[in-house]
């Protein structure tokens, strides 16, 4: 039935995405659209991809879909393996393209035709590239981020507990707690080192051959950074959420603050590098120092050397892109 769903006209195609079912529009030449719905599961996407590899003419139409959850990554996987040009936008898009229309509805229908029309006439949108490998890597971070902070949320509130318990003078028992502690500190041990043995050797290199950063950390960085593409700096440091917002209007100018989009984790563990840079790298150190004489706060400065060391270094190593070239 699939493949009378999907004309050699099609120039693009848009998919809806939700834990259970892909809604599926196909846009042809007259800017029409052809609709259908499958099943998210790799015996229902297998049969789609069959489909359209018959019916399509140029393997390069877009599909076009959003990043949801991680409810996107089966459909995109699958068709980027077998292929097919996977576009895969961010979510706010879609939201500015239902505030544009006319009547603002919404239904799963609705979405992928917004989708498909958007692969029609925006060429320059993002491809996915991501492997399993990669996805494996992102996903072992995002435990690791998890797992610091139900360590630090937990330690701190056993800490309260006991000093409370001492005040008043009674007994609490947190034995197993403690252990608990205990045993998600070797689950991060155990994914630290899986993902310093997927670790770009770049990255690697860079932690060996620079005072203050460490192998852990570079690991953790090559694992953000992995199959993505900045054109220059800005983009990178913007990608970090180390960029710099600035308000101003006429003759007011509000305090710049950090526009702290993207993972927090990320910045997180580029703090702990900055702070690595500014206290071992004689480099970083004399740029940490003179930051602070301009009366630049003390994490500030940090944030400074972790930025320089993004937009220097990592830009330049990771890219090939030297700073004369940006």
């Amino acid at each position: 039935m699939l493949h009378t769903t999907h004309e050699k006209s099609v120039i693009a195609i848009g998919i809806d995405i939700s834990k259970k079912t892909l809604a599926v529009a196909s846009l042809q030449e007259n800017r029409e659209t052809v609709n259908i719905s499958i099943g998210n599961d790799a015996q229902s996407i297998e049969s789609f991809m069959n489909s359209i590899a018959v019916s399509m003419r140029n393997p390069d139409i877009p599909i076009v879909l959003e990043s949801t959850g991680d409810f996107h990554l089966l459909p995109a996987l699958l068709l980027h393996e077998r292929g097919f040009a996977v576009k895969c936008i961010n979510p706010l898009i879609s939201k500015q393209l239902e505030k544009r229309s006319v009547r603002g509805q919404k239904t799963d229908k609705i979405d992928a035709q917004r989708l498909a029309k958007l692969g029609a006439d925006e060429p320059a949108l993002a491809a996915f590239t991501a492997s399993r490998q990669q996805i494996l890597a992102r996903k072992q971070v995002g435990t690791l981020a998890k797992l610091k902070t139900v360590i630090q949320e937990l330690t701190g509130h056993i800490t309260r507990s006991e000093e409370t318990a001492k005040t008043l003078g009674i007994s609490m028992d947190l034995t197993h707690a403690k252990q608990a502690i205990a045993e998600l500190k070797e689950q991060i041990h155990v994914i630290e080192a899986a993902l310093a043995e997927v670790m770009q050797p770049v990255c690697k290199t860079i932690a060996q051959e620079t005072k203050g950063v460490s192998e852990k950390q570079m690991a953790i960085l090559s694992a953000f950074l992995s199959g993505k593409t900045f054109t220059d700096r800005d983009q990178l440091v913007a990608f970090a959420g180390l960029d710099v917002r600035v308000r101003e209007s006429g003759m007011w100018s509000g305090r710049a603050r950090l526009s702290k989009r993207g993972n927090s984790f990320l910045r997180r563990t580029l703090f702990h590098i900055g702070w690595g840079l500014a206290v071992h790298h004689p480099e970083y150190r004399a740029y940490f120092l003179q930051k602070k004489a301009k009366g630049a706060h003390h994490y500030t400065a940090i944030l400074a050397c972790a930025r320089k060391f993004l937009r220097g270094t990592v830009h330049t190593r990771l890219y090939g892109i030297h700073r004369g070239q940006c």
